[in-house]
Order: C-alpha cells, then structure tokens, then sequence
C-alpha cells in the first residue's frame, strides 16, 4: 500500500478545522480540490455555497459524476476560472467538469481510458508544465478492462508528460479495503509503477457503518504534496483536496485577472464642478480649444473623485444571493452530519447491549433532524435564488438592458468577442495590422452585396409577368378625406 501523505488532519475533524489547515499554506503552493458532485444540477449551488463560506483560493477545481449532457455545460460557470466539461455516455451518472483559475492558461484534452471519463488538465507553471488527469470511473464498469487501458494510457506518456503528474478523482475503488481484491490491487500497482503516491489515505465516503476511499489523490511530487479531507454534507462524498508546495511562482501573480471595481464619488465631483470657474473656456474664440479646455477639466476632476479597488476571493461574492445566513445554515447542517456519524461509529464500536440500544436511540434521532434540516436547507437555497432574482427582475421591469443583463446573469451565458485577425478578400488577404483597409473591404462587400446577389439570379424566360403600364413620374394621387381621418 502507498505511503500516506496525509499529514496532522484527525479523522473525525470538520469543515473549520480543515479550512483552518489549509488557510496556513504558504503563497507559493497549489490547491486543487475535488468533489464527488452526484448531479452538478441538482447541487452546484451548495457547491457555490462551500466554497464562500470556506474561502479557499483553488487553482483548479475537479468535480466528477456530474451527470450532465452536453448541453448543459454553459449554465455553471465560476468567476475568475475557466471550466472545462467531459462527458461520455457510459451512464446517467457520467462527466467530469474541471476549472481552472484563468491566469493559468490551462488547456485540457481529452483522455481515452475505456470505462470511464477522463481529461488531462496541462498548464504552465514557472518553467515546467503541471498536467493533472481527471477522472471518474461509474461502479459498473469492469475494473479489469479500466486498469489495461489506464495502464496503456499512462505507458503511452512521454518522460515529459509524466513530469509533475497528479491523478485525481472519483474511481470507486476502495483503497483501505481490509480485504482488496485483485483489481484493486492491480490499479494500486499500475499507478506505483508509475512512480504515483497515494495523498489521500483516510476515508472519503462513510454512510452509515459504510466507510470506504473512493475519492483519491496521487501524485509524483511525494515530498511536496499534502492531502486534506474536508468533511462536507453537500453528497455522501468528502471534498479531498491536494497542496502541492513549489518555489516557482508567487501566488500574488495568479491574483492578476482578479476583477477591480472603480468608484466615483459623484457628491464630491459635482461640488467641484460647480464651483469651477469656466470663465476662461467660455471666453474662447476657436471651438476645438474650447471643447479640449473642458473636457480635461472634467476628466481631471473625475481621476481625482475616483478609486480602485482589487475584488479578492475573500471580499467577493462568487453568487449575489448567497447570504450570511445560508453560510451559517451550511455550517450547521455539516456539524449536524458529522455528530450522526460519531454517532454511528460508538454504535459499532460499543459491546455493551444496553449501551447500543441507547446509542442506537440516539442516533435514530440525530440522524433524522439532520435529514430533515438538510431537506429544509435545501428548499430555503432556491427559496432565496428565487427570490433575490425576483426582485431583481421586478426592480428592472421598465429598463431593458438591465434585465437582459440579468437574464444572462440568472443563465451564466457569457458574451464571447472574437477578434477577427484577419479578412480574404477576392485579390488578397488583410490582417488586422491596418484596420482602414479591413473596415473599407468590410464596407465595399456590403455595399455591392445586394447587387451581386440580384444579378446571381438567373431570368426566368417562361415568366407570364409583363409590365402592362408605363410609370409616371410625375402624377401623384390623394385618397379622399372622411371624417374618421379628421377626427383622429
């Protein structure tokens, strides 16, 4: 069995202790996280929610068994990462969606591992390139036939590509298994050939007396890899997340596509500009002077009455709706899960009979206020979209720009500008180095299009049509007045 890379993160921890953990990372290293999803329509939402209540500053985001098609895949998008979806017909519980903060520049193609989903992320990172492959294997399909084509997929990896390789995601392969069959240990020993580590090495899934490692993390990096279990109630899965410590590139350069949010006090601005004295501009005799005098004037006192500010993870939303109270309510349903299965382990460890009817009363109990507050939770999330939208879409009935705004807002749908580099025209080929001349070949193309068009159409000398009259240019005609014409 792999060495563990787990470090100091006790079994029974929560979610603050771990974000307690990983909140000491240093600027320098890589978070990625991954979560089994179940359905990312049903539970993207809670998802949003965790990651605003945890603050975690990730740089790629795995989430596995999304059940998506697709079609689906434009309506969950997160701020300041670019997503990425696999989806192979193997099942209804099929996909794997990936995002990747923006500055990294990440690419991800797709990975042909039979019976599963699987992506290689690659992205630069100082002077070497990081790849991470993505996958989710569904229970059903045969092991046998995965390990021989994760075993030819990783043999067909150049020395290159093996470089700084993780392994992550959901294979529903129980590696702490007491008793693991010959498969399991197969794709165990597939991955230690490849020099791969096992990082997470505690269990990811517990339901009931159920526990097992389904989620796993492996990598090359053993020495500077850590991994965390992160004990969330969003599905019966664990988030498990992995910090890779690495020298190469300060943390503060993946904050530049942050968002800035720019401020003018408009009270102060308009005082200022009352109080000026336009004497000198209203005096003058040639217009242009006249109209630069003002408008640097008004700029000038613009860029004095305007601040920027840098929009970090910690002081952004990634959701509008999502409130303190939601944040608590997720809170509180997690510890609500966690005691239920504390719970439930002193009811499988206890011997004594009147002990376990006791324990067993008890968690009975936790175990039904925790469905019902989580069922509760859950309605009150899309009770509280809803609403907040509602509002929204109320407040902007009679401004159009506004609700098409959040029309798309509500659908993630994302205007995408495409640069057009460059322009074939009948005789050449202009690039987008001199702008005149495309913007003339655009509008010599449309001006004559309507002509070109009409002299493509062949006459049609069996046409019964023939002008009977002659036109005169010069009558013109007036349908009489009635009273209906004059009344209105």
């Amino acid at each position: 069995m792999p060495n563990s890379l787990l470090r100091e993160i006790d079994r029974d921890s929560n979610i603050e202790t771990c974000i307690d953990k990983l909140s000491l990372i240093k600027q320098h290293q890589l978070i990625f996280l991954h979560l089994n999803i179940r359905s990312i329509n049903k539970n993207f939402e809670q998802f949003l929610i965790f990651l605003e209540a945890t603050k975690l500053n990730c740089d790629v985001i795995i989430l596995t068994e999304t059940w998506h098609s697709n079609n689906d895949s434009s309506h969950f998008c997160i701020p300041s990462y670019d997503s990425f979806f696999s989806y192979r017909e193997l099942n209804k519980c099929a996909g794997v969606a990936i995002y990747a903060r923006s500055c990294l520049n990440a690419r991800v193609s797709p990975a042909d591992i039979k019976g599963a989903n699987a992506s290689l992320l690659t992205f630069d990172h100082g002077q070497k390139n990081k790849r991470l492959l993505a996958i989710y294997r569904p229970p059903s399909e045969n092991v046998m036939i995965f390990n021989q084509s994760l075993a030819n997929y990783i043999d067909n990896l150049n020395s290159n590509e093996m470089t700084d390789l993780t392994l992550c995601g959901d294979l529903n392969l129980d590696i702490l298994s007491e008793e693991p069959s010959n498969d399991i240990l197969e794709y165990l020993n597939i991955l230690s050939a490849a020099g791969l580590h096992s990082a997470i090495n505690d269990f990811t899934r517990v339901d009931g007396s159920s526990r097992s490692c389904l989620d796993h993390f492996f990598t090359r990096n053993k020495k500077q890899a850590t991994g965390h279990i992160i004990k969330t109630a969003i599905t019966d899965h664990f988030a498990t997340a992995l910090t890779l410590d690495t020298v190469l590139t300060d943390r503060k350069n993946l904050n530049k596509n942050l968002k800035m949010v720019t401020k003018i006090d408009d009270e102060n601005l308009s005082a200022q500009l009352t109080n000026h004295d336009w004497t000198h501009i209203l005096q003058h005799t040639d217009i242009n002077l006249c109209v630069n005098d003002f408008m640097t004037t008004v700029n000038k006192y613009i860029d004095e009455n305007t601040t920027h500010k840098r929009i970090t993870n910690k002081t952004s939303k990634l959701r509008p709706w999502i409130t303190a109270g939601l944040l608590n309510s997720i809170r509180h349903r997690d510890k609500m899960k966690q005691k239920a299965n504390k719970l439930r382990k002193k009811l499988d460890e206890s011997t004594n009979i009147e002990n376990k009817r006791e324990l067993l009363l008890k968690y009975n109990e936790t175990r039904t206020s925790y469905k019902k507050y989580r069922n509760y939770l859950n309605v009150l999330i899309k009770q509280t979209k809803n609403d907040y939208y509602k509002g929204k879409m109320n407040n902007y009935a009679t401004n159009p720009k506004k609700t098409w705004e959040m029309i798309n807002e509500i659908t993630d749908t994302k205007t995408i500008r495409k640069d057009i580099k460059e322009i074939k025209t009948d005789d050449r080929t202009i690039n987008n180095n001199n702008l005149k001349e495309m913007a003339d070949a655009f509008n010599n193309y449309f001006t004559k299009v309507g002509e070109a068009l009409a002299s493509a159409i062949p006459d049609n000398p069996n046409s019964t049509y023939t002008n009977t009259t002659d036109a005169n240019r010069l009558s013109l005609f007036l349908e009489p007045v009635d009273y209906i014409e004059v009344n209105t």
